[in-house]
Formats: C-alpha cells, sequence, structure tokens
C-alpha cells in the first residue's frame, strides 16, 4: 500500500541520488520551477496511486532487461491520465507523480538519457527518465 510515508521516503531517495530534481523532471534544463518538494500533499499521493496502479497493468504487460529509449516518465504521465479518464477518475497526472511510481515499483528502472536540440543540434540531458516498460498501451 501506498501511503504519504512512502511517498516521503521515495522523494528523499530521488533528490538524493537527482540533487538537481524539481516538480517536473529529475534534471535541471535550465528552467527550473520549483525545488522538489510534494510532502504531504494529499492530491499529490492520489497521482502517485494512480501512477503505480497503472504500472502494475504495464508491468505484466512484461518489462525489459535494457532501458525502452522510446518510454519515458512524460508519455507515462500522459497515459495514466487516459487510462484515469476512460476509468472515470479523470485524474491530473504530474511527471513527478509518474517518476514516483517508478521509483517504488519493484520491477520497473529508470535512467536518465540525452536528447538532441533539434534547432541547435546540442545535446542535453532529458530530464523525464526512461525506462523498461515493453508496452505502454493499457486500457
Amino acid at each position: 500500500m501506498i501511503t504519504q510515508e512512502t511517498v516521503n521516503a521515495a522523494l528523499k531517495e530521488i533528490t538524493k541520488a537527482y540533487p538537481e530534481a524539481d516538480d517536473n523532471g529529475l534534471a535541471d534544463v535550465g528552467d527550473s520551477s520549483t525545488p522538489l518538494d510534494f510532502k504531504n500533499d494529499a492530491d499529490f499521493l492520489k497521482q502517485v496511486i494512480a501512477s503505480y496502479e497503472w504500472l502494475i497493468l504495464a508491468t505484466a504487460k512484461g518489462t525489459s532487461a535494457t532501458i525502452n529509449k522510446y518510454t519515458d516518465s512524460y508519455g507515462i504521465k500522459h497515459n495514466v491520465e487516459s487510462w484515469s479518464s476512460r476509468n472515470k477518475q479523470g485524474r491530473y497526472i504530474s511527471n513527478m507523480a509518474a517518476i514516483v511510481g517508478l521509483w517504488l515499483h519493484p520491477d520497473t528502472r529508470i535512467e536518465l538519457g540525452h536528447a538532441y536540440d533539434l534547432i541547435s543540434g546540442r545535446k542535453y540531458t532529458n530530464r523525464n527518465p526512461y525506462t523498461n516498460l515493453r508496452s505502454t498501451d493499457i486500457h
């Protein structure tokens, strides 16, 4: 069961592993909005629980031994929102709630990767971690 204490512990671990984490992702890409601070937020807890419930269904379709560079937390956030709407929950899910769900689930792994700015060609760290899910097609 995911509790506020579970979420707080995960946020503490995430902050330790990714010191530049903020409410939008794990890496500071120059537009950091606010420091990572969701402790004792009942709505954020509900977002994490919804993300975790979706991950239970997603991991049932399998995980990979390697990271899937086509599946990141931001895409998962949108998939959870769609799933939530279809199941009459209609819940907004923040990117960090999806990341915390991934962090807590025993079968998922996350890893920061690099992306390229198509205009400048500059390489940067993608703030949305990639994961090892095989499929995000959950209904």
